[in-house]
């Protein structure tokens, strides 16, 4: 998992406002769509995880990422059948460390990260 990984693709909810025309009244309507984005090879959006636990982001698409400075895969799949690792990311905030968790998954040359939202996820691509 130490190296540096390009973000290939992201699934996330989307929210949205759009207007409708009843009459001679307009009514804003809120609804969330699922959008499904991929990211080409130019102006790449990566992390880079280090062997002593530390995480850096670059680009737009991985922000959220910005603030953890820390990191650590607890080798304990989140279930006995599963594949599926818990990614432990640690922000410092006000002298504190705040520790939240994310679904992780490596397969050879893919990450892939999941968020507590239903169906988002991050898929990356080794880059280093």
């Amino acid at each position: 998992m130490v190296g540096t990984w390009r973000l290939a693709e992201r699934g996330f909810f989307q929210d949205s406002v759009y207007s409708i025309r009843v009459d001679t009244v307009s009514y804003n309507r809120d609804t969330t769509f699922y959008v499904t984005r991929r990211y080409p090879t130019t102006n790449p959006q990566t992390l880079t995880f280090e062997a002593d636990g530390k995480l850096t982001a670059e680009g737009n698409e991985v922000s959220y990422y910005r603030p953890i400075s820390n990191y650590r895969v607890d080798p304990d799949a989140l279930r006995p059948d599963s594949d599926t690792l818990r990614l432990n990311l640690f922000i410092s905030t006000n002298g504190a460390n705040v520790r939240f968790q994310q679904a992780l998954r490596v397969r050879q040359d893919s990450m892939l990260i999941i968020p507590p939202c239903n169906s988002c996820y991050l898929k990356f691509v080794r880059a280093r």
